[in-house]
């Protein structure tokens, strides 16, 4: 169980605060139920879960350790290259899965894919490829930079300074 402050993944809403947990005086609300009622940290939405669910929409965010070795297996992720019909379904399947090394192997794939685009400036190919991207880069910053404590815009600077520093240290 969750407590009031608590930071955890909502399935769909991102990053969430937990403000408090009990029961709702909400017309929709079952009286019988208590519900988790979370601030999305994006939006400043407001969503309520009921407890005997919570386990299927919420997971806790990832710890700073674990997002540190995260981090350092980046030169070791090994994604998939091959153009198939079945790229797209299998880059948004790691958008729904939602944790941080899918997410993370969706950016890769998508980038190693098109590096030559990136390093020119220009956009990526198709339009779908571009928006699973931004939406993959978006929640990965941000679970990661809650879970280390720094803002989404600062995680690929830290990503570059832990991959420099344990280059040069092996």
């Amino acid at each position: 169980m969750y407590n009031s402050g608590d930071y955890v993944v909502v399935s769909g809403s991102g990053i969430c605060c937990i403000d408090s947990v009990g029961h709702l005086s909400i017309p929709y609300a079952d009286p019988e139920k208590e519900y988790y009622t979370l601030r999305s940290v994006n939006d400043n939405c407001v969503l309520h879960i009921p407890l005997d669910i919570s386990d299927e929409r919420m997971r806790p965010i990832i710890t700073k350790e674990q997002a540190l070795d995260l981090i350092r297996k980046i030169p070791s992720v090994v994604v998939n290259k091959k153009k198939d019909n079945q790229r797209i379904a299998r880059l948004k399947e790691g958008l729904v899965d939602g944790k941080p090394d899918a997410l993370l192997r969706v950016v890769i794939e998508i980038y190693q894919r098109n590096a030559d685009s990136f390093s020119k400036g220009k956009p990526i190919g198709k339009m779908s490829e571009a928006s699973i991207f931004r939406e993959a880069e978006f929640m990965f910053n941000s679970e990661i930079s809650k879970a280390i404590g720094c803002e989404p815009s600062e995680v690929p600077k830290v990503i570059q300074s832990i991959l420099l520093t344990s280059d040069s240290v092996e």
